[in-house]
């Protein structure tokens, strides 16, 4: 009998630890901060407009007058466009557009690839801007935080679909907001 006392002794004492740690392992992670922006340090500037007519990388992307209309049979990423940059650094680079969509099953959102001269390239994609249904002329803005030291060459623009559909955007542009130090 003293032995099951001892046992589920033992037992209780085991739960109290869990239970101590789960507590703590909340406490640290409530106070874990999420990435937060660097301050701007001086005005946003228009790099570069992507003006209709020019030619997107994707045969499924075509001007309609001042959109482009952008299609995927199926869940894809499409590729639009490769942009070379030059003369950046410690900025945010941004990806800014409007989409409208209709009648969308599968979510779409935005994927920006930055390559950094001898670092490689790097993502941003707009996971907390999907879209699907009926969408009339969001605006979405993807950016980028480039460091000192680190400066960009080529930028892309990608959309990805979660499943087939269309999307329409339109007034894409690549802006630039010059960074404090981080």
């Amino acid at each position: 009998m003293s032995l099951l006392f001892i046992v589920l002794g033992l037992l209780a004492l085991v739960v109290v630890v869990l239970v101590v740690t789960a507590l703590v392992l909340l406490l640290v992670l409530s106070r874990h901060r999420t990435f937060q922006p660097p301050a701007a340090a001086g005005e946003t500037r228009r790099i570069r407009a992507i003006e209709p007519g020019e030619s997107p990388i994707a045969s499924t992307a075509v001007w309609r007058g001042s959109e482009l209309e952008v299609t995927a049979e199926q869940a894809a990423t499409v590729h639009l466009f490769e942009v070379p940059v030059t003369d950046l650094e410690q900025c945010a680079i941004a990806w800014r557009f409007r989409i409208s969509t209709s009648g969308l099953a599968s979510p779409v959102y935005a994927e920006m690839w930055c390559r950094i001269a001898g670092m490689g390239e790097f993502f941003s994609r707009a996971l907390n801007q999907k879209l699907h249904g009926d969408n009339a002329s969001v605006s979405v803005e993807l950016p980028f935080y480039l460091k000192k030291g680190q400066q960009p060459e080529l930028l892309k623009l990608n959309l990805v679909f979660e499943g087939p559909g269309s999307a329409r955007l339109q007034d894409l542009e690549i802006l630039a907001t010059p960074l404090a130090d981080w």
